[in-house]
C-alpha cells in the first residue's frame, strides 16, 4: 500500500480515498502508512454485496465535485505514465479515459518476499490480448447522474465520451482498444502461487455468483497468467485444492 502510494504521488495524484475492504484481524491501513494528509480511509469492511462498485459510487457521488479527475483503481494496479498524470489528462476532452490493462506475471517466482512489488514483478504476460485490454477508469469530476452501477471497469451514463490516455475514442465497455502508446495499468493480479492462494481465500471485492466461479477456476486462471511449474502446481494444490471442472 506504501508502494502504491508513493508511487502514485510521484504521478501527481493530490488525494486519496482509500476503501478498506479487509476483515476484522487484517492489517490497519493506517498502521502501514501513518498520518498521511493526502490520504483518507474509508471503513469499508464486513460489508456485503457488490462492494467494489458500491464504494466507486460512494466516492464518486461524496468527492468527485471537488477534484478535475477521479481514478478508480486498486491496489494490485500501477499507472504507467511518462508524463504525470495531470498533463495527461487535461489535454484530453472527454468525460472518462480507459486506461488499458498490461498483465503482469509471477516473474518465475514462488514465495512472497518484501522486495516492492513493481521490483519483483517486472515481466508482462503479453501474449494474454483478452485480460490486457480490460481497462479501468479515470472520470472527470462533476457528472450529474454517473453511477459504476455493477462493473468497476467502466461508469455507467446515458451519454459520455470515452478516450484512451492518447486521445483516440474508446468503448464505454470493461474492454477497450488496448492502447499503450501514453498510459497503461501494470495490473499484479497474480503475484506469485504462495501469495494468489492467500488473495483467494479473501475473497473478492464483486458479486457473489463471480466469486463462486473464480474460487472454482483460480488454479486454472493462475497459470494462464503464469509459466506452470510443478512447485507451483503443489502450492496451489495445497492451498485451494485441485482445480474443479
Amino acid at each position: 500500500l506504501r508502494e502504491w502510494i508513493e508511487w502514485h504521488k510521484g504521478l501527481g495524484v493530490e488525494k486519496f480515498f482509500i476503501y478498506d475492504n479487509g476483515h476484522g484481524n487484517d492489517e490497519n491501513p493506517r498502521d502501514v502508512i501513518g498520518d498521511d494528509p493526502q490520504v483518507v480511509i474509508m471503513d469499508w469492511r464486513d460489508r456485503d454485496g457488490n462492494t467494489q462498485c458500491e464504494a466507486y459510487d460512494e466516492c464518486y457521488r461524496e468527492h468527485g465535485s471537488e477534484f478535475a479527475w477521479m481514478g478508480f483503481i486498486d491496489i494490485d494496479e500501477f499507472v504507467q505514465s511518462e508524463k504525470p498524470l495531470p498533463d495527461v489528462l487535461s489535454t484530453l476532452q472527454a468525460d472518462v479515459v480507459a486506461f488499458s490493462w498490461r498483465m503482469m506475471t509471477d516473474n518465475g517466482l514462488v514465495h512472497y518476499d518484501d522486495r516492492p512489488v513493481q521490483e519483483r514483478f517486472t515481466q508482462p504476460a503479453e501474449d494474454l490480448k483478452p485480460e490486457s485490454q480490460f481497462v479501468k477508469s479515470f472520470v472527470r469530476g462533476g457528472i450529474d447522474g454517473l453511477s459504476f452501477d455493477r462493473d468497476p471497469h467502466m461508469p455507467h451514463h446515458p451519454a459520455l465520451e470515452v478516450v484512451n490516455p492518447d486521445g483516440g475514442k474508446a468503448p464505454q465497455c470493461s474492454v477497450g482498444t488496448g492502447s499503450r502508446e501514453v498510459a497503461w495499468i501494470d495490473h499484479h493480479f497474480t503475484k506469485t502461487a504462495e501469495e494468489f492462494v492467500e488473495k483467494v481465500k479473501r475473497g473478492f471485492p464483486l458479486m457473489e455468483p463471480y466469486n463462486t466461479t473464480y474460487r472454482k477456476h483460480a488454479v486454472e486462471y493462475f497459470f494462464a497468467i503464469n509459466e506452470r511449474t510443478e512447485e507451483k502446481e503443489k502450492i496451489l494444490a495445497e492451498g485451494l485444492g485441485k482445480p474443479q471442472a
